[in-house]
């Protein structure tokens, strides 16, 4: 219902009087009186089974709009959306600027959650890679690969530890007997 004071266009005034059998002059005084443009809303919602946009009902397609934001493709798109389910659940729409603030605030909730989401496998792939890193610096590097690892050359004699322990350890891998394998060529 047009608020008091509210600009309707001749055109649209000259249909809806044509369709009421008035002159569209006579529609421009209706509802100067709050309380009338209240008691035929009221009327209208009884009749034809509306439902104002507020409380349980409110939240409801509230929750259905931001459901559906990250799949929206525009603030147009979800207001779209919410329209249609305005008219699914027999809903009266509310004012403009409050399915502006409504879309608004689902796009940006989608993107903090999409945000969210991105941000917690990075951590995820950060975390492996340092754990990747982690275990390289205990063994060999990946781009060597597994014939440049140390392999012993034979077993050690019995009684003596495969690790030698204090003044027995031997200064480098060669000293206990391990050889390098030659890495493969590329060809």
């Amino acid at each position: 219902m047009p608020s008091s004071g509210g600009m309707i266009p001749n055109a649209v005034l000259s249909f809806i009087g044509a369709q009421l059998g008035i002159s569209a002059d006579a529609l421009l005084t209706y509802a100067t009186r709050r309380q009338t443009r209240q008691q035929h809303m009221e009327a209208l919602r009884q009749t034809y089974g509306y439902k104002t946009f507020a409380g349980r009902g409110a939240r409801d397609l509230r929750d259905s709009l931001f459901d559906q934001a990250e799949e929206a493709r525009s603030n147009e798109d979800l207001a779209q959306r919410l329209v249609a389910r305005c008219r699914d659940t027999l809903t009266i729409l509310p004012a403009i600027s409050t399915t502006e603030r409504l879309c608004a605030d689902a796009l940006v909730s989608a993107e903090r959650r999409i945000e969210t989401r991105i941000a917690e496998r990075l951590d995820t792939m950060l975390l492996v890679a340092d754990q990747r890193r982690n275990l390289h610096a205990l063994n060999v590097d990946d781009r060597i690969g597994k014939d440049m690892r140390p392999r012993p050359a034979a077993l050690p004699n019995p009684g003596e530890p495969w690790l030698p322990h204090g003044d027995r350890q031997p200064a480098c891998a060669h000293d206990r007997g391990f050889r390098f394998a030659r890495p493969r060529s590329a060809s």
